[in-house]
């Protein structure tokens, strides 16, 4: 029987292109959809705003009414001013108070000697007990008098506390007036392709209403 003859070759590199002939899709590789993130009326509207347009990274598409936020942040900067200036006041009442209670206490040493002079001097008999008595009366006024300006330095201290910690939620209110501020202005993440507008100018918005659709042009994907 005939045995059928195979032919043997060596092999070699392909060095040349490969061509598949297929029929697909291009797909969008990411699809967003760009939603405010404050409320307010849109003040103005991009003209490359309309599906097909071709937008860029930061390019701005819709600024939305900032008088409201603006004043909002007036607001803020005044109660800040004000706050300064209430805790410098606060800040001299504390080291009034301070000084006032060393007076205090220096007095009430000076009575409490006294008092014991007085008390010496009775003892033989060289003052009456309505002398002791006077002498007493003052160390006790002495006293009251620590106590008193003792009361107001723990006001005045207690004062500055709160008066810092309004301070800071000023602080962190004043952030939040930026931000929102900032978010009036919604600008395009990516370079892409406007297929969806949503919105028109003057029409009210809220928080996470979409305003546009926008196809990622950077990248995309073939379905095949």
């Amino acid at each position: 029987k005939d045995t059928p003859m195979v032919q043997v070759v060596s092999a070699v590199s392909f060095d040349s292109n490969l061509t598949v002939d297929a029929d697909g899709v291009v797909v969008p590789f990411r699809e967003i959809q760009l939603a405010a993130q404050v409320s307010g009326r849109i003040a103005h509207k991009s003209e490359k705003c309309r599906p097909g347009f071709h937008v860029k990274e930061g390019e701005e598409l819709f600024r939305i009414d900032q008088r409201d936020y603006q004043l909002v942040q007036q607001q803020l900067e005044s109660q800040q001013q004000q706050a300064d200036i209430d805790l410098e006041q606060v800040t001299l009442d504390i080291r009034k108070a301070g000084d006032l209670l060393k007076l205090a206490n220096d007095e009430l040493q000076l009575q409490i000697r006294e008092y014991e002079r007085l008390k010496g001097l009775r003892a033989r008999n060289a003052i009456t007990d309505a002398d002791v008595e006077r002498g007493q009366r003052g160390v006790i006024a002495a006293q009251n008098l620590v106590v008193n300006n003792t009361a107001d330095l723990d006001s005045s201290r207690k004062r500055e506390y709160r008066l810092k910690s309004g301070k800071e939620l000023l602080n962190t209110q004043m952030e939040k007036a930026i931000l929102d501020l900032q978010r009036t202005i919604v600008s395009a993440p990516v370079d892409g392709v406007v297929v969806q507008e949503l919105v028109e100018t003057d029409s009210f918005v809220q928080p996470g209403n979409t305003l546009v659709v926008i196809e990622d042009t950077r990248r995309a994907e073939i379905r095949v």
